[in-house]
Parts: C-alpha cells; sequence; structure tokens
C-alpha cells in the first residue's frame, strides 16, 4: 500500500452515434472476421461448419460481473487486527459511516475463521467486508485460488469482494488479471480488490501503466480502477503531482466508463508521510469526491504494528482506544455519505479548479455557467450530471487554513431555485441564491465541500472551445475570414484555408483548449453565407493531449453538403487539442472549384445525457473502435473495419450481466457467413446465430468450448442489406429478419451476457451497419 515510494468505448449505455444518415453518405461498415475471446485465453474449438442437431442441454451458465454499486463506499484499510476483533470496535467502524472492510494478506486475519469472524461481525451492524485468507497469498501463481476463496465465503451477505492484489507492478498484471477473472467466474456478484500504483513509480507511462491494467482484465471486466497516492509529505505542503494523478485516473476511467476508488490518508510515515489533521483528511476526501470518486478508503484505520516500516497512530490505537483523528473521520464520513448519495450515482462531467494552478489541473472556463466571483479563490468546481439530467455542482475550499471564509459564485440570472445538499442531512435545502444578480453565497471552512442543485429541467454543456487559441496549415486572414473566426461563437465569421488550388489536397485547422479536458462530442458549423461551401467531403477528427500523438475519433467520407450546424459523437478521450483534418476537399463552386476547408464554428463538449431511446448499447460504426472490445488485429479507415487476423470475437464493452434483450444489426453478408453473437460470457460460452451468403440462417451454442449447430433454417438470409433481430428472453430466442419471424429456438445454456459479431477472416465476412441492443 505504500507506492509513495507507480475495439471501443462503450459501457451498456452508451450514446448513439451523432450526425448524418450513414446510408447517404457511405456504408459505415464493419467488416468481420473473428472467433475467440473478450480478454480470456481463446479456446481452441473447432470451426462450426456443420453437425448433429443437438438437445438443448441444462448447463451451469458460465459467471457475469453484475456491475459495481453506485453507492459510495467508504472503506477501512487495515481494520482491527485479531486482538481488536470485537463488538466495540465494529460499533465504531459502523459509527463513522465505515461501508465496508477490507482485509489484507499480511496481518493477523488471514485464517478463514477470523475472515468468517469478521462477515459476523459486520454483517450485524449492515456493513460488508473484503476477504483475504491464506489462499490469497497463492493468487499471482495459482489463479485456482480464486475459486476455493469464492467457495468459502460466496453466499454470505456481508461479503463485498476478494483482496486480490495490492499495487501490483506492470509485470505482474497477467497474473493477477488470470485470478481476478476468475473471481468473476466464480462470484460475478462481488467485486475483486485490486489497488494500482500512483504515478510516482511510473511517470510519463502512467497513462499506459493503467491502460495496461484495464487491457489485461479486460475492459468489460474491471469493477473499479483503484490506485493510491497520499498528500502530506513530511516536507509540508502537498504532493505537487497528486492533482495530476487523480486527473489521469479519472480520465482513464470516463474513457472506460469505469467506477473509481482511492486511499484517503489517515496516518503518517515517518520520513516519508506526516500525520494528517483534520483540515488536511477533509481537504483530502472532499477533493476526491470533486472528482467523482465512488470509494474511498482509509488508510490506515489500525495502526499497523510490527512492520518493516514505522507508522504513526492512525483512527484506532494499538492498544484499540480511538485517537484525536476518530472524531475528524466521523465528520467527514458523514459528509461523504450525504453528498456522496449524489456524486457517487452521477456522471463527473468537468473538474476545474480556481485560485493557485496545481499541476495537471484545468482553470474554470470563462463560459461555465458556475463561476467564482473572485478568481483567486482557491476552490476546486466540479460539474456533475445525474441520471435524469439534472446538473449538480460541487465546490471545495482549497485551503489549510484554519477558520471561516465567505465565497461568491456567479450563475444565471432568474432560475427557479438553486438549492443545497446538506452534508449533515443529505436533504436539499435553499442556497443563498440572488436571482437578479445570479449570484450564490456561501461560507466555507478549509477543505470543506458544499454541493449545489440546479433546477431540474436546466441543462448546459459549454463549449469547451469557445474564444481558445486555434493554429492551421494555412489561413486567409482577411475580410470577414481569421482563425479566430472559427471559435467566436457568430456564423457570419468563419475560417478558411488559402486558396488558389486548382488540385484537392489536404488541410487542417486545430483548436488548443488550454488543459486536458474529458471530450465526447464535435459540432461542426459549415459557412453560412454560402452553405455547406468548403465543408470537406472526407474528414477526420482527432485528438491530442501534447499537440504531438494524434488518435482518430471521427472519420467520415462522401459527407453530403450541410446547410446546418453538424454534431460528430465519440468515446469520451481526455484531449487538450482537437484537429479537423480535411482529406478530401470540396471544389468550390463560387471560386471556380479551387479547393479551401471553411468552417464557421468549432464547438466542443462533453456530453453526458443519453439521447432518449439509447437502449443499452448501439452503434453505428462512424468513430473508432471504442464501443468494442478485443478489437485487436483491426483498423477503421473510412467508417470500415477490416480485421486483419481470425481467432477474435467482437464484443460490446459492457453488458455481461445483461439477461433479456433484443439485438439488431443492420448488415450485409459479403463472404459466406457471419455469426451474430449473443450471451456471451467469455470465449468458451455463447450463442451465435450463423447468417449464410446462402440463405441459410444456423444457430449454435458453445459451451466449455464445444460447439453444437442446433439446426439449419434455409431460405431466410436474403442477399443484400437486411435487418437482423433475435430476441432472447428468458430460454426462447426468437429471429426476425427485415421484420419477419424466421425461427423460435429454445436453449438453456447461457442466462446473460454482451453481444458481438464471428467470423473467419480466411473464408468468412460481412458489412455491418448498426447495431443496437435494447432490454427487454
Amino acid at each position: 500500500m505504500n507506492g509513495e515510494r507507480g475495439v471501443m468505448d462503450a459501457d451498456g449505455g452508451s450514446t448513439p452515434g451523432r450526425g448524418i444518415d450513414r446510408r447517404t453518405v457511405l456504408r459505415g461498415s464493419l467488416v468481420a472476421g473473428v472467433i475467440g475471446a473478450i480478454g480470456f485465453p481463446s479456446a481452441a474449438s473447432a470451426t462450426p461448419s456443420g453437425g448433429a442437431t443437438a438437445a438443448s442441454t441444462t448447463v451451469r451458465a458460465a459467471g457475469l460481473p453484475a456491475g459495481a454499486s453506485r453507492a459510495l463506499q467508504i472503506g477501512a484499510f487495515w481494520p482491527p487486527p485479531a486482538a481488536l476483533l470485537n463488538a466495540t470496535q465494529y460499533d465504531w467502524l459502523r459509527d463513522a459511516y465505515v461501508t465496508v472492510l477490507q482485509n489484507v494478506v499480511g496481518n493477523d486475519l488471514n485464517s478463514a475463521a477470523l475472515n468468517h469472524q469478521m462477515l459476523t461481525l459486520a454483517g450485524a451492524r449492515g456493513m460488508k467486508v473484503v476477504v483475504a485468507d491464506t489462499n490469497s497469498a497463492g493468487l499471482k501463481t495459482n489463479p485456482a485460488f480464486a475459486a476455493t476463496i469464492a467457495s468459502e465465503y460466496g453466499g454470505d451477505p456481508a461479503l463485498f469482494g476478494f483482496y486480490v492484489k495490492d499495487e501490483p507492478l506492470h509485470t505482474e498484471f497477467a497474473a493477477y488479471a488470470a485470478a481476478y477473472r476468475r473471481f468473476l467466474m466464480e462470484a460475478p456478484q462481488y467485486e475483486p480488490l485490486l489497488n494500482l500504483l500512483p504515478m510516482t513509480v511510473y511517470n510519463a507511462d502512467y497513462e499506459n501503466y493503467l491502460e495496461g491494467w484495464i487491457g489485461a482484465v479486460g475492459a468489460s471486466y474491471v469493477k473499479r480502477l483503484a490506485y493510491d497516492r497520499y498528500p502530506w509529505p513530511t516536507t509540508g505542503g502537498i504532493h505537487s503531482d497528486w492533482f495530476e494523478n487523480v486527473e489521469i485516473v479519472r480520465h482513464s476511467a470516463l474513457r472506460h466508463n469505469l467506477p473509481t476508488g482511492a486511499y484517503l490518508q489517515s496516518v503518517g510515515i515517518p520520513g516519508g508521510l506526516r500525520r494528517p489533521t483534520e483540515i488536511e483528511m477533509r481537504y483530502n476526501a472532499h477533493a476526491y469526491l470533486a472528482y467523482g470518486f465512488g470509494a474511498l478508503y482509509w488508510f490506515t484505520w489500525a495502526t499497523p504494528e510490527n512492520r518493516s516500516e514505522p507508522f504513526t497512530n492512525a483512527i484506532i490505537a494499538p492498544n484499540g482506544t480511538k485517537t484525536d483523528l476518530y472524531a475528524p473521520v466521523q465528520a467527514i464520513g458523514r459528509s461523504l455519505t450525504n453528498l456522496g448519495a449524489v456524486t457517487a450515482a452521477a456522471t463527473s462531467q468537468a473538474v476545474y479548479h480556481s485560485g493557485v494552478m496545481a499541476t495537471g489541473t484545468v482553470p474554470v472556463p470563462g463560459n461555465s455557467y458556475w463561476r467564482p466571483v473572485n478568481s483567486a479563490a482557491n476552490v476546486i468546481v466540479s460539474h456533475f450530471v445525474g441520471d435524469g439530467g439534472r446538473r449538480y455542482v460541487l465546490i471545495v475550499d482549497r485551503t489549510l487554513d484554519a477558520g471561516s471564509k465567505t465565497l461568491q459564485f456567479a450563475t444565471e440570472k432568474n432560475l427557479a431555485a438553486v438549492n443545497e445538499v446538506s452534508s449533515t442531512t443529505g436533504l436539499e435545502t435553499p442556497a443563498a441564491y440572488n436571482a437578479g444578480t445570479g449570484v450564490v453565497t456561501a461560507s466555507f471552512l478549509a477543505g470543506e465541500a458544499r454541493l449545489f442543485a440546479l433546477p431540474a429541467g436546466f441543462s448546459r454543456d459549454w463549449n469547451l472551445a469557445a474564444g481558445r487559441p486555434v493554429s492551421a496549415s494555412t489561413s486567409v486572414e482577411a475580410w470577414s475570414f481569421s482563425k479566430a473566426g472559427v471559435v467566436d461563437g457568430n456564423t457570419a465569421t468563419c475560417w478558411s484555408s488559402e486558396g488558389n488550388v486548382l488540385t484537392d489536397h489536404e488541410e487542417w485547422v486545430s483548436v488548443d483548449l488550454g488543459g486536458v479536458h474529458v471530450v465526447n462530442a464535435i459540432r461542426l458549423t459549415p459557412r453560412m453565407d454560402t452553405p455547406g461551401e468548403g465543408f470537406p467531403l472526407d474528414f477526420v477528427v482527432e485528438v491530442s493531449k501534447n499537440g504531438t500523438s494524434w488518435t482518430g475519433v471521427v472519420n467520415r467520407v462522401a459527407v453530403p453538403q450541410p446547410t446546418a450546424a453538424v454534431e460528430y459523437g465519440f468515446g469520451r478521450q481526455p484531449a487538450r487539442y482537437v484537429r479537423v483534418r480535411g482529406t478530401k476537399l470540396r471544389p468550390l463552386a463560387i471560386e471556380a472549384n479551387h479547393y479551401r476547408l471553411q468552417l464557421s464554428e468549432i464547438e466542443v463538449y462533453h456530453r453526458v445525457v443519453l439521447s432518449p431511446g439509447a437502449g443499452l448499447f448501439s452503434d453505428d460504426f462512424s468513430g473508432d473502435l471504442r464501443k468494442w472490445v478485443n478489437a485487436r488485429n483491426c483498423s477503421v479507415s473510412g467508417g470500415t473495419l477490416t480485421v486483419t487476423a481470425a481467432e477474435d470475437i467482437r464484443n460490446a464493452n459492457g453488458g455481461l450481466d445483461w439477461t433479456d434483450y433484443a439485438v439488431e444489426a443492420t448488415l450485409r453478408v459479403d463472404r459466406a457467413r457471419i455469426g451474430l453473437v449473443f450471451r456471451c460470457s467469455d470465449a468458451a460460452n455463447f450463442y451465435m446465430w450463423q447468417l449464410g451468403a446462402d440463405g441459410a440462417l444456423r444457430p449454435h451454442v458453445k459451451i466449455a468450448g464445444a460447439w453444437t449447430l442446433l439446426k439449419t433454417v434455409t431460405g431466410v438470409v436474403p442477399s443484400g442489406d437486411f435487418t437482423v433481430r433475435v430476441d432472447a428472453v428468458g430460454s426462447t430466442f426468437t429471429t426476425r429478419i427485415n421484420g419477419t419471424v424466421v425461427d423460435v429456438t429454445t436453449h438453456t445454456a447461457h442466462v446473460r451476457g454482451n453481444i458481438g459479431f464471428r467470423a473467419d477472416t480466411a473464408v468468412e465476412g460481412a458489412s455491418i451497419d448498426t447495431v443496437s441492443v435494447v432490454e427487454l
């Protein structure tokens, strides 16, 4: 724990692709060719090409992660040792709002009997336990120990999850990922707990370290992205990289739609960490809340003894008494519980700082709807969006000075109401809001957090590109044309590349957002005086954190000439720079067919609220592969995914706990056949409805790696484009092609799982325009 000394975006509920109808542009196709696994090792099996039809067989369905809880977790790492395993100690944990106790390898609580005693004591008080016993130490070399542990404790109502590893190196990822997945297979309703290193170990490679763990497990399988970085060094102040580390973890979590967890410093380590004060612990906890973290664990609860490094007294002294930190921890726990009931169930849209700017932080945008009146105020301004679209703003005082201060914040005038969520009761009460001036006034203790709720129906997404610096390949800086004109909010002004070029060529325009933001949408407004002139035929949108390494997020070809703004959505990405690169320009009729790239406005957003009817999942393959897993050995270009190697399965990222749903795809079989996969839990267990160019539908099931052809239905698969829909309800699967029922199959092997496409690239392939999943 003392680390102070380092395919595709969707989640089961992804925003549908925005923008123009793909069919009017280019066949937005997924050229599929795969078999294999979604994060699990591929299982050797024969490619289904026929065989005897088998009777339905009931087997144990493979386990699936059910998704992490959205309630805020308050945890205690290093719980009371064996000598303090009693009712009084557990009463104190409960009274300090602790909800989860983390047992770990290396203490004196690693016998099965003591783990069961912890479960009994915790369960009687409404708390839960992460268990760790002598088998936990062997998980690295033998992931089968996960089955033993799950069998020992699974079913206990107080069980929260299983300890896997604290602070693994990247070289250990494969081993611990195998154990992590085995826990999910054996007991999917529980959370395996693995805590990652801070960025001090990997520095510039830290994001790759995080992505390495996510990739090793499979993004669909990671229940929580947790790490530790303690803020209070013995040298004073706060670690200079602390906020940068928080932000990097937040970015990775949002990219993959993962809940987050972190450790709160409640102990000192002489020579490294100072023992924190009440103000410092309050600051630490509320800052994590502002960054959208949904699980916060006190490090440590009990004071560790007989360790290789010394510790100061933590919340509980070695003799079992409360230290001076207990009362502050209790008060902080109450605040976290009441405010976290909102923030943990919402999406972290944006986090800004004002006053002294720490490394890795982003200043409050001038067009944000919530800004400190005094820009020198040292606060965090954090925006959240709840499931119903309601907007919340969490303010955290970022000072360490004792005493209270009064701050004012500018928001919109004449709002129906601005409420505050009480940190002591969790109830909403009217805030000190002046509707005439649009100013909210509030007082803060050092490190205190206050959560404000905007009226229901209030919805504002601010343009992150507004007024920001612009660079371009070439630029006309005359008349109503300029680089600044593309971010000024005025459609009468415009940016244009240089002209007098009679041959097609490439041009680009880039916006510097001023800091690394999470973004997932770009809105492009064409030239409006001659609508659509200069809008590219083919273009890509790319993002970058440093202006050097670019990632493509939107790829469009043969775009019709638009007469109004067009918005394109993509998977969440951390970005400071956003670039539009025209790869095929449109000749301008008003300029004798000279080639220019011209745009009136570029707007960049982090959208949160899903479009109505989004369902569980959808993709029109207009962006990249972030809505999918196992996207290796393939590439996207011009709206087409080309698979270059066989033995893979393409699966929607998320959805491993989907049970009854309809999966629908619009596609064309290009070569031999394509398999529509559903209720897929791993490489060895799923259903596959094979659609053949010969007109036949061949339902298959794969159980523990063995294929069975269930039947053959001839003459139902048309040539050319068609829509196929499979309704999976219970053990009945109803297949419709172009709206007509063509088959009803009953089978009981698999009860849940996500969707995908399977093909053998050597002989099979298809072009897939759209796919969607809706709950039934």
